[in-house]
């Protein structure tokens, strides 16, 4: 006979909450280990990423000092990061392609309009530059499936971006092992979610999607959630 699991009450997340699962180091025991800063003067976006006490990732507005740090547990994230390319390449092919005609055209006729076509070129391009959405890597939750952490590649420091991804991605990997396993991990996950959504990590919706997931995943895995969950 199967007997029926029940989700986690608000007690059990309670108790959860207070646990190491989904603590989070006092400032006191904090040990900063990597840190990146993501910064775009022209689009008025300035944000530090510190990694700290093995497993945590802290993301700081420099630019609104009196909001509060959002912290994520990385035992709770998927390890492959979605890269996506952004629009900058599409930006300046567009460009490229709009001053081709006009500076084949001025070196046909063997005008003086060349260096005035080069000099408009560069401005654009410039500009797409400027405008332009870099390459970035979204850190999602595992089983939640949510997005709590964009790590934007930058025009100027790609490498260190991609350092930092790389490190990240190691973290996640050797910090799954310190959750628990069976129905108590549904509980975890669903604490960490909670956590998250209160200290402004995930919007109401995403929390709602996630919280949704979970729970489908529960209820599939009666007969074996175990499985499902570890």
């Amino acid at each position: 006979m199967t007997m029926l699991q029940q989700a986690p009450g608000s007690a059990v997340l309670a108790r959860i909450l207070d646990d190491d699962y989904v603590s989070v180091p006092p400032s006191d025991r904090r040990r900063s280990e990597a840190r990146l800063l993501q910064t775009n003067p022209w689009q008025g976006f300035e944000v530090e990423l510190e990694l700290f006490n093995g497993h945590y990732l802290g993301m700081r507005n420099c630019l609104v000092p009196g909001q509060a740090e959002q912290i994520v547990n990385l035992a709770y994230l998927d390890p492959h990061p979605a890269y996506h390319a952004g629009d900058l390449p599409v930006r300046l092919r567009r460009v490229l392609l709009a001053t081709l005609v006009p500076l084949s055209l001025a070196a046909y006729l063997q005008s003086g309009s060349v260096p005035w076509v080069l000099l408009a070129s560069g401005c654009l391009l410039v500009l797409a530059a400027m405008s332009a959405t870099p390459g970035y890597w979204v850190l999602k939750t595992a089983l939640g499936r949510v997005p709590v952490c964009r790590i934007r590649g930058g025009l100027l420091s790609s490498s260190a971006a991609a350092q930092f991804v790389g490190l990240v991605r190691e973290r996640i990997e050797g910090a799954e092992i310190v959750l628990p396993r069976g129905s108590r991990r549904l509980a975890a996950e669903l604490a960490e979610h909670r956590r998250m959504l209160n200290s402004g990590c995930l919007s109401r919706r995403d929390y709602d999607s996630a919280r949704q997931r979970l729970l489908s995943r529960f209820r599939a895995g009666n007969a074996g959630l175990d499985d499902q969950l570890s």
